[in-house]
């Protein structure tokens, strides 16, 4: 289930685009406009392209930690790798402690190239 901050982000990104193109309709743009327009319209597709390639990869590894668990109920003997796997789980986490989501950056430049975009097309 999505987060209010994903469905947030979503939300941003498609009036961003909807009203840029609906904008770009009704005005007989320059070349700068039109430019932009696809810049950001291609930037909007990479945002959902992004977005549900990593909903896909995150239910993959969900499906394999649930998988893992299953066979560890089975085999008792590999207690040592459990602590193994933890511990490893535990020093990733912590390296990632600083990292910044990919998709934050990319609304950054949507909204970026959208005000650039109003400001060519003389709305700004």
């Amino acid at each position: 289930m999505a987060s209010g901050k994903e469905l947030f982000l979503n939300a941003l990104v498609v009036i961003a685009g909807i009203l840029t193109a609906i904008l770009q309709i009704y005005r007989a743009g320059d070349v700068a406009n039109l430019v932009l327009l696809g810049a950001l319209l291609m930037f909007v597709v990479v945002y959902f392209i992004y977005n549900w390639l990593r909903e896909y990869f995150d239910k993959i590894e969900k499906l394999e930690e649930s998988a893992n668990r299953l066979e560890g109920r089975l085999d008792y003997m590999n207690e040592l790798h459990d602590i193994e796997k933890r511990t490893a789980l535990l020093e990733y986490k912590a390296s990632l402690k600083g990292a910044i989501d990919p998709r934050y950056i990319i609304v950054a430049i949507i909204l970026f190239l959208f005000v650039l975009y109003l400001r060519t097309a003389g709305f700004i």
